[in-house]
């Protein structure tokens, strides 16, 4: 069988069980050898199978991420009172709210963009560098340009790039907690031989993505990247598809309700400062009249005479 023959059909081949075969089978099954890839060939590969990393979602564009602002009950009653004074005649206080409405989606819908090019900088920031075997020299590449039938060497320390079929491993301890929710280290054997029906935490010839490197050293060779890898069952891959919503939701939300118990506090007090003022200019008026004054004056002198003429009798 050819190299670009077996190339094409990896994809198929990345859905096998690799624990119950010899090494040697595992690295004919992905077309490499213990030496590695060539260069030219990770790069086909490369084209072939697309980068070893999860499909981000796509970043909201700044008209949805301003309609996201107005999503809540405190501001659909705000617009009713913008709708219903309206309908009273009342355009300055429709304006108000309607200003106060567009300044609180402006800042949010900043803030929120924001935060998202800052979290994008640190997924930058936070990639996984793996050393590879390239033309028979070891190389330090980003992970997402691992293929299968790459050969990585793993370190204490360091995270699994994606699912491997181990060659050599002196002794090596994984950490799975992530994949079996087994909370002590496992020891790994590349020798170790068992059926197809294994459980995940009995397969001591694998090493999987995103595992922790707790001890030794050890080299696999790359049976399956980005969502082909056995971390990413079926469920799990739905749930990680909607990360970025589910993760910023939250605090997004928070954010948002905070604002708009701000907006909402600073118009009540705005209204009930209005309120305040008129019933001052009517004191006001009221100190100022003479009938009015006279009135109360007369109303005091009479409840006066009242009580001196009771004390007389």
């Amino acid at each position: 069988m050819s190299r670009n023959r077996t190339a094409r059909d990896a994809p198929e081949a990345s859905t096998r069980s690799w624990h119950d075969r010899p090494a040697d089978a595992a690295c004919a099954d992905v077309d490499s050898t213990a030496g590695g890839l060539t260069q030219c060939e990770a790069h086909e590969r490369l084209r072939r199978f697309g980068p070893n990393a999860l499909p981000a979602p796509h970043p909201p564009s700044l008209f949805a991420i301003g309609l996201r602002q107005l999503q809540s009950p405190l501001i659909y009653i705000l617009l009713a009172a913008a709708v219903g004074s309206l309908l009273l005649g009342h355009a300055s206080d429709a304006g108000f709210i309607g200003f106060v409405l567009l300044v609180n989606s402006l800042l949010g819908g900043w803030q929120e963009w924001n935060a998202e090019r800052q979290s994008l900088g640190l997924r930058q920031l936070m990639r996984i560098r793996a050393t590879v075997l390239r033309d028979g020299e070891a190389r330090e590449i980003d992970a997402e340009e691992l293929v299968p039938g790459d050969v990585v060497t793993l370190e204490s320390g360091q995270r699994t790039p994606a699912d491997l079929r181990l060659l050599t491993a002196h002794g090596l301890e994984i950490d799975e907690a992530l994949l079996t929710g087994e909370s002590l280290p496992v020891t790994k054997d590349p020798a170790w031989s068992g059926p197809a029906a294994a459980s995940l935490g009995d397969r001591r010839n694998m090493a999987y993505s995103s595992s922790l490197i707790t001890y030794g050293q050890a080299t696999g060779i790359v049976v399956a990247t980005a969502d082909r890898t056995e971390q990413l069952a079926d469920g799990f891959k739905q749930i990680l598809g909607h990360a970025g919503a589910f993760e910023n939701q939250p605090h997004e939300g928070k954010e948002r309700d905070g604002q708009q118990r701000i907006v909402i506090h600073h118009a009540a007090k705005n209204a009930f400062g209005q309120s305040l003022e008129k019933g001052r200019l009517e004191q006001t008026q009221l100190d100022t009249d003479p009938a009015k004054d006279n009135t109360v004056g007369g109303q005091r002198k009479g409840y006066g005479e009242t009580e001196q003429q009771e004390e007389n009798q």
